[in-house]
């Protein structure tokens, strides 16, 4: 059975110098034109800044941003034209988060969360169902509440939180 496609998109990060070779085959070794398009990984994102850029069809956009460890950042991806969803990739390459909509009528992408390890965090921005358009992407450091020994600490819904609560015989983590 012959299954044709289109295209096909890989995405990988290179982390030192390094050679690409690249065979491209097909099923039936007919010749066919092919076309292959090598790209730099990422465009610069700051935070506190806003990029304003355009998702073609079929395809993501990838942001890199330099975090500081013990920060807490909100991602926000937002379209008036599409669905926007992103993931976030941490320094070592790990999944943090895949972010969607809260609701079927909101197209905005957010995720709050504490920066573990320093250095360059990776933002893919793409889009729900068949759409393209303009979009923007904002990454804002968020402060962090103190908490000082018999005072409260205001919390109120929906706000995030991490506690980190540490003694001499264990430590734990909640949040």
């Amino acid at each position: 059975r012959s299954r044709r496609l289109r295209g096909i998109r890989r995405q990988y990060a290179v982390r030192r110098d390094a050679v690409l070779e690249v065979t491209l085959r097909n099923h039936d070794h007919a010749v066919r034109p092919y076309g292959l398009l090598l790209s730099p990984l990422g465009q610069r994102a700051e935070p506190g800044q806003r990029v304003e850029a355009v998702l073609r069809l079929g395809e993501g956009a990838m942001f890199e941003v330099t975090l500081a460890a013990g920060e807490m950042v909100e991602v926000t991806a937002a379209s008036e034209c599409f669905d926007a969803y992103f993931d976030l990739w941490d320094v070592g390459g790990g999944l943090l988060a895949q972010a969607d909509d809260r609701s079927p009528t909101d197209r905005t992408a957010t995720h709050r969360f504490l920066v573990h390890r320093a250095g360059v965090h990776r933002v893919h921005v793409h889009r729900g169902g068949v759409a393209a358009g303009a979009f923007t992407l904002q990454v804002e450091s968020k402060p962090l509440p103190a908490i000082e020994p018999g005072r409260e600490c205001p919390v109120r819904p929906g706000d995030p939180l991490h506690l980190d609560l540490r003694s001499e015989e264990h430590t734990s983590e909640l949040q």
